[in-house]
């Protein structure tokens, strides 16, 4: 890919590890860059003026602050080095992520969408968050939608370089909740400039603001994240034979309960589970023998030897001491190994500066109330979300759990809906279905909820990520010439 930038781009591909197992796979087909922003030009910032008019005046960010230092790790084609593609994606960073700790994670989705899209991808790229070290030397604008402008415009840039058809824009955890806000900046901004590309689709993974959430609640839920880092994502990819016959157990009680569907999904992620408990993926041969090894131990005290799970039973002081001791090793082995891929391109390591660590503090819990990341997203910016829009959600997030998600959702829908049919008694059921819409102008919404997916799952378990954004691609490349209503779909 040529070194010629535009705006304020400038190579800094010295801090990207091109050698990590996980970006090997895609440079068959693809180069890597990394970039580093360094602000943007007077006219640049004149388009950000013009493009955030898109939301309400008292909305509008008013650029106090140069917002400089993000930087972009770019996946570009072979095929298409200079742009004449279909298909291209950029994924915003969840809190304390990085460009090239985060490579990996567009690198799967440009695998997986040159394996399964019939449209030609030219591009994948990461741009790393408002909260990472590569942003902690520089302004943090408390405002949502000021952070989103400039974030737009280095889209922008990557699209004057390698223009596409359709662009497609993920986010994760706070990088959902900008991407969110940016979308339609972001579709100013394409039209200011001229260019020929269309926002196929926003997609929300894990996001902020989707549903609202009592301070205190969700306090005592991250303060448990951090206490339990890591241990939801050892589960999704390392899974114990216990973990496997819980799921068991959890699927014969829902068969013989009646329950088909809910016990199809689990069969299915009985299936999956089992898979990777009897072939762990990711590691080295020594590696995988070690924790066979320890699996073996631990199923026979947890099993015995008729491999019977032994519920209530009262055990010696000494086999729990053991059990503990076997567990403990296991996750202590694992850990590092499933916490490397949280900055798998990074050759400045995975130790997060505490500056940013408390801007997500300050993202998370320090906005006004109306605008807050524990209160459902503004109304003036579903309003403005006029294309396919799809949210992500894991049945194990510890922080937005799908059940919690959902359920909260559906009291949101009510209480408009009631507040609704107060002020208007002849609603009427078409009409309220309208007003229970949470994104009521979008082209379509799919609702996609993983089983045993956790938040950090992206990206520990970057491959599975790949296929499923990839399939969600597909489903909105499809809705652009066939509009379906709002669709929910289960991924195992």
């Amino acid at each position: 890919m040529s070194a010629e930038v535009l705006s304020g781009f400038q190579p800094h591909s010295e801090i990207l590890d091109w050698n990590h197992r996980g970006l090997q796979p895609v440079q068959e087909f693809a180069t890597l860059e990394n970039y580093i922003f360094r602000g943007n030009t007077p006219q640049v910032k004149d388009q950000l003026r013009e493009a955030v008019k898109v939301y309400p005046e008292k909305y509008q960010p008013k650029f106090k602050k140069d917002v400089a230092n993000y930087q972009v790790t770019e996946v570009v084609s072979k095929e298409f080095p200079h742009g004449g593609s279909d298909v291209g994606v950029v994924f915003l960073s969840g809190g304390t992520g990085t460009a090239t700790g985060d490579a990996h994670i567009p690198a799967e989705i440009f695998l997986k969408s040159k394996e399964n899209l019939s449209q030609k991808i030219g591009f994948a790229a990461a741009l790393s968050s408002s909260a990472s070290r590569d942003t902690v030397d520089t302004a943090f604008p408390s405002s949502h939608a000021e952070r989103a402008a400039h974030q737009a415009a280095l889209v922008v840039d990557l699209l004057k370089r390698n223009p596409t058809k359709n662009l497609f824009v993920l986010g994760h955890s706070l990088g959902a909740l900008e991407a969110a806000y940016m979308t339609p900046i972001l579709e100013k901004l394409i039209e200011i400039n001229g260019l020929e590309t269309k926002v196929a689709g926003t997609i929300l993974a894990h996001p902020l603001s989707y549903y609202e959430q009592r301070v205190v609640s969700f306090v005592k839920k991250f303060v448990d994240y951090q206490r339990h880092f890591m241990q939801p994502e050892i589960t999704q990819k390392y899974p114990s034979r216990r973990d496997v016959a819980q799921v068991e157990e959890a699927y014969t009680l829902a068969k013989d309960g009646g329950e088909g569907e809910l016990a199809s999904r689990l069969y299915t992620q009985l299936q999956e589970m089992q898979k990777r408990h009897d072939h762990p993926i990711d590691l080295t041969s020594e590696q995988e023998a070690k924790l066979i090894n320890l699996d073996e131990q631990i199923d026979q005290l947890w099993f015995g030897q008729d491999r019977r799970f032994f519920k209530g039973e009262v055990w010696p002081k000494s086999r729990s001491r053991k059990l503990h001791q076997l567990e403990k090793e296991r996750r202590k082995m694992l850990k590092p190994l499933v916490q490397d891929w949280m900055q798998t391109g990074d050759m400045r390591g995975s130790k997060v500066p505490m500056k940013a660590n408390w801007r997500v503090v300050r993202a998370v819990f320090l906005r006004k109330l109306s605008d807050s990341t524990i209160r459902p997203l503004p109304q003036y910016v579903r309003e403005q979300l006029t294309g396919n829009v799809a949210v992500v959600l894991g049945e194990i997030d510890q922080l937005f759990k799908a059940d919690e998600a959902l359920s909260k959702m559906e009291l949101w829908t009510t209480r408009q809906q009631e507040a609704y049919r107060k002020k208007n008694p002849d609603v009427t059921d078409e009409e309220l279905e309208e007003v229970g819409q949470f994104f009521p102008n979008a082209s379509s919404v799919h609702e996609a909820i993983i089983t045993n997916w956790s938040h950090h799952a992206p990206a520990t378990d970057s491959g599975k990520h790949g296929a499923i954004v990839t399939d969600l691609m597909k489903r909105m490349l499809t809705t652009q010439e066939q509009p379906d209503k709002k669709t929910q779909v289960y991924y195992h």
